[in-house]
């Protein structure tokens, strides 16, 4: 296996949106991110007999070690992932040959190395510490009208959607292009960046307001004051949550929190995806929507003999350890 790095997103060859799996592992995504997020964004490609076989993204950010122990323990690191708060993995390619660049990784890189959202223990080399992370959660369905997955639900779930639907019966809701993006949109993303347990990097207006066409912005309004906003993204591989923000100091942020989430899941279904990811947070509302947890892994090792023994002592500190109840929405077979 011959490992190459590269820069920039432009050297890449076309192969590497061949190996994506995800929109956001390809190359007009991960450009948006250089040039609106930059954050040291490097891209290995593993190739055998000149054929592509595997790829990784890596950045550079400076993030509390402990974030679920609720510790602050800022350390600089190096991570395998999308520079975005995303739930796809930074390694691309099949399972055999991700590991094997993955560990090939541990000879380029210096300091601490942690890979993000490994969709199996499997992606984990011998040698890297492996726990938990946030699980995403994605509703999987075949349902063809709103109508239809609202007749699927059992009564008390359907109840529910009835009651958020007439909780915020004067809120207006549009669709809108991204580069309506302003301040106000911002504000509220910030509210909700700064009560997150688990964050990552702070993204600009700019980084809203620039990105690519396909992706759609939700807003809600509330006697014509804007009360919170959710993006979508329409892909091939499905429908996705992208991210979002809400009013919370208003009192009814709660409310329209779980709004947005049904116009996610209404926008999604009405779009034809039969795959519908609504992110890695607030797994309890989500999943009274039908959606399922997947669980999702992290590895962290380091070029330190010392540091990395270290790291496998205390991997359990640096893992989500939520354990939520699953919900039975649907009734029958559905």
């Amino acid at each position: 296996m011959d490992l190459a790095r590269f820069e920039h997103v432009s050297e890449l060859p076309d192969q590497w949106d061949e190996l994506a799996g995800h929109y956001f592992q390809q190359r007009e995504f991960l450009a948006h991110c250089e040039a609106w997020n930059p954050c040291r964004q490097r891209y290995y490609l593993a190739q055998e007999n000149g054929r592509a076989v595997a790829g990784a993204v890596l950045y550079s950010l400076r993030l509390s070690l402990l974030t679920y122990a609720r510790f602050n323990l800022p350390i600089s690191m190096q991570i395998v992932g999308v520079p975005c708060s995303v739930s796809c993995s930074g390694l691309i390619g099949p399972t055999d040959r991700a590991t094997a660049l993955h560990a090939g990784l541990q000879r380029r890189e210096k300091g601490l190395l942690l890979a993000l959202n490994l969709e199996s223990s499997e992606q984990v080399p011998r040698g890297v510490a492996a726990t938990w992370t946030l699980p995403t959660v994605t509703l999987e369905h075949s349902f063809r009208t709103w109508q239809e997955y609202l007749a699927a639900m059992r009564s008390d779930y359907r109840r529910r959607i009835r009651g958020i639907l007439d909780r915020t019966d004067g809120v207006l809701i549009r669709k809108r292009e991204c580069g309506g993006f302003a301040g106000e949109h911002h504000d509220l993303y910030l509210q909700v960046w700064r009560k997150s347990d688990a964050r990552l990097e702070r993204l600009t207006p700019a980084f809203f307001r620039r990105l690519p066409d396909r992706f759609r912005m939700l807003t809600a309004e509330s006697n014509g004051k804007l009360a919170g906003w959710a993006i979508v993204l329409d892909a091939d591989e499905g429908s996705y949550f992208f991210l979002g923000g809400v009013d919370h100091a208003a009192g009814a942020g709660h409310d329209v929190y779980l709004r947005l989430l049904v116009e996610v899941v209404r926008h999604g279904i009405e779009s034809g995806a039969t795959r519908i990811d609504l992110g890695q947070t607030a797994e309890i509302p989500k999943s009274r929507l039908g959606a399922r947890r997947r669980s999702l892994y992290l590895g962290a090792t380091h070029h330190n003999t010392l540091y990395r023994s270290a790291l496998k002592r205390a991997i359990g500190f640096l893992g989500y350890r939520g354990q939520k109840p699953l919900h039975r929405v649907f009734g029958g077979a559905s």
